[in-house]
């Protein structure tokens, strides 16, 4: 190939001088190319490239310089091979970078991947943590609605020896007794009023009160502790 082209490049330099010879000369005579040299010669008539029309010398010219600059630009086979290996080289690299690329989007896949199985894991633990602490505290209200209940139920099931206890309010229904006490009064009332008594008394050893659902009140005084029996 680097031989073809500068056999080319020297006949297209040949070829020009050629041109160039006969149109130096308006007079008679004709150039002549040989091997190595152009050589003008006199035969006493006209230049025949002078009897050309000038569209067909300006064509021929225009043709001449197309041919020489393809034979100019025309590669050696140097810069050929030298232009593959570029060419290969750059085709290892970019094989290599996508080589990279596909494992760095599979690996980053995979790290989506386990981060979204530990996002739904943390969710399903946030999830139960939440039922066993609703249900932690059903319970623990319950347990308070039961302490309050057993609170007021012991409240109501004693009272001390001395004033006057309501009949459903403070105290409930029931017998009470309370331990031996010197001068206790106790007395079972209908109303508000002190001297509506249904009954009473006045211990000086234990005592010992029935109280009705109907009674209003309950007045004590001078007595130990009454316990529902």
């Amino acid at each position: 190939m680097v031989g073809t082209s500068v056999t080319l490049r020297a006949w297209a330099d040949r070829v020009e001088a050629f041109l160039t010879c006969q149109e130096s000369e308006p007079g008679l005579g004709r150039c002549r190319m040989n091997e190595s040299q152009i050589t003008k010669e006199s035969t006493g008539r006209p230049n025949p490239w002078k009897r050309l029309p000038g569209w067909a010398r300006g064509s021929l010219i225009a043709f001449l310089g197309f041919f020489l600059g393809f034979a100019a630009a025309a590669p050696n086979q140097e810069e050929v091979d030298k232009a593959k290996s570029i060419t290969a080289k750059e085709q290892s690299i970019y094989a290599a970078a996508y080589v990279k690329r596909d494992a760095a989007a599979a690996e980053q896949k995979e790290l989506l991947d386990g981060m979204s199985e530990l996002e739904e894991t943390a969710d399903e633990k946030q999830a139960e943590a939440k039922a066993r602490e609703l249900k932690a505290r059903r319970t623990l209200a319950k347990l308070r609605r039961e302490i309050r209940g057993a609170r007021t139920t012991i409240s109501k099931s004693t009272f001390e020896g001395e004033g006057m206890y309501l009949v459903g309010d403070d105290i409930e229904p029931g017998t009470y007794k309370a331990e031996s006490s010197s001068g206790c009064y106790w007395a079972r009332l209908a109303s508000g009023d002190t001297s509506d008594i249904v009954d009473n008394d006045n211990v000086d050893g234990p005592a010992v009160i029935t109280v009705a659902a109907g009674d209003y009140a309950v007045q004590v005084s001078g007595c130990g502790t009454f316990k529902r029996q």
